[in-house]
């Protein structure tokens, strides 16, 4: 009895930790979407270049951010094999989306502004 309460003790708090930890990635991407999504491009050439820095900084710490990403959804993996799998399972479905969501515009931002960039050398 003592050791099947304790096991389940265990994967309450393994659980606990999972969510905390899942809204707090999903806190962290979404305070980084907006970076990623903006429509500003510079007014000029020194304003893009000053973009691009930030984009591709915003880009590194989201390549970063990855290895927490990997961490959650082993954990997820984990507490789905506990006794209370199916909310831990829709949580990783929600974060992984947002993941390549973030990561696909911040791609897209980039190369867009490296063409203009590019084409403004030309000029």
């Amino acid at each position: 009895v003592a050791a099947s309460r304790r096991a389940r003790l265990e994967e309450a708090a393994q659980s606990q930790q999972y969510y905390s930890d899942a809204n707090e990635a999903e806190s962290w991407m979404k305070e980084k979407e907006p970076l990623v999504t903006g429509d500003n491009l510079g007014r000029d050439e020194a304003s893009a270049k000053s973009l691009l820095q930030s984009h591709e900084k915003v880009e590194n710490e989201i390549r970063a951010y990855n290895s927490e990403i990997e961490r959650l959804k082993e954990l997820s993996r984990k507490v789905i094999e506990g006794a209370s799998a199916a909310p831990a399972f829709d949580r990783l479905g929600a974060i992984s989306p947002v993941e390549d969501d973030v990561m696909e515009e911040e791609e897209v931002e980039v190369e867009y502004e490296e063409e203009e960039l590019q084409a403004r050398e030309v000029e």
